[in-house]
């Protein structure tokens, strides 16, 4: 019995993380070994991917209670970005290094079938620099609440003094895990997959546990406006309710997607969706791939 066919019993989140991923590495420039994690459909060849991008701080992690939902036949790859999770760090980060990564991934573990890329917060707007890198390489897109956010210089300076600070460290890693926080917080997140997350979050490094990430992430900044025009071909967009998407926001965002219907707005949710309603937010990325991929005149590369 599949996850998909348990979502009706109480045991669905159990039975999802049960599910361990086949782990590997892709190389990318020949320097740089992204992990990712791989969930292969059940006897049969792919009939399609979904590669996964978590968002800013997070790791692919943050998709386990959702790949094995959201398959329906398809492959699914949650890659770890540089500068996140098991990945290595970089000088600086681009939107450029990062559709190289997803471009790498994508040729090397899902070159079989159609690929639809599915990105959270920031993943979402790699997910958009990739496809208009490569157009035609990938089936679609679906952003999930990903913002457009012009910072105020007071604003700027806060995260250049966050990229600046040494991580923390705890002596054990459950002190690691209690002191586990999103940003913002996800609100009736299930304990047990904020605890999933927030253990692969951690690593032991010299004088205890830190987050694997690289605090210089906070230096980078977006060019908004470089995001404000068509939006690739078959791209769906995510709206929180109560997310980072206001109302001003998304006026200027709506005018690039190719209609009123590729903008769905998801009740009663925060930004971090993935974590406090991953059955729905599993089922929304298995209806809207769908519908992505019966589109007769989508096209791969």
């Amino acid at each position: 019995m599949t996850v998909a066919e348990t979502v009706q019993g109480r045991g669905w989140l159990a039975a999802a993380l049960a599910q361990t991923p086949r782990r590997t590495a892709v190389a990318v420039d020949d320097e740089v070994a992204l992990a990712c994690s791989v969930w292969e459909p059940p006897g049969a060849a792919p009939t399609a991917n979904l590669l996964l991008l978590h968002g800013n701080a997070a790791q692919k992690e943050w998709w386990d209670a959702i790949a094995p939902v959201a398959a329906e036949g398809a492959r699914v790859v949650a890659m770890d970005l540089t500068g996140h999770g098991d990945s290595p760090h970089r000088g600086d980060y681009t939107f450029a290094h990062w559709s190289a990564e997803v471009a790498a991934v994508t040729a090397a573990l899902c070159a079989d079938a159609p690929t639809v890329l599915v990105g959270h917060s920031l993943g979402g707007l790699i997910a958009l620099a990739a496809a208009w890198d490569r157009p035609g390489r990938y089936a679609g897109v679906i952003t999930l609440d990903t913002p457009l956010r012009r910072y105020t210089p007071q604003q700027l300076a806060k995260r250049h003094a966050i990229a600046q600070r040494p991580l923390q460290r705890h002596p054990r890693l459950d002190d690691a895990v209690a002191a586990f926080r999103t940003v913002p917080d996800a609100v009736d997140a299930p304990p047990a997959l904020l605890a999933h997350i927030a253990e692969h979050a951690h690593r032991r490094g010299d004088g205890g546990w830190v987050l694997k990430l690289d605090p210089a992430l906070y230096a980078r900044t977006t060019d908004v406006d470089a995001f404000l025009r068509p939006f690739p071909p078959h791209t769906y967009c995510v709206r929180a309710e109560h997310g980072f998407i206001d109302e001003s926001m998304l006026a200027e965002i709506a005018p690039h997607t190719a209609g009123a219907d590729r903008i769905v707005t998801v009740p009663a949710v925060g930004h971090n969706l993935l974590i406090e309603a991953p059955l729905a937010t599993a089922w929304m990325i298995r209806a809207l791939s769908a519908q992505i991929l019966r589109d007769p005149v989508r096209a791969q590369r």
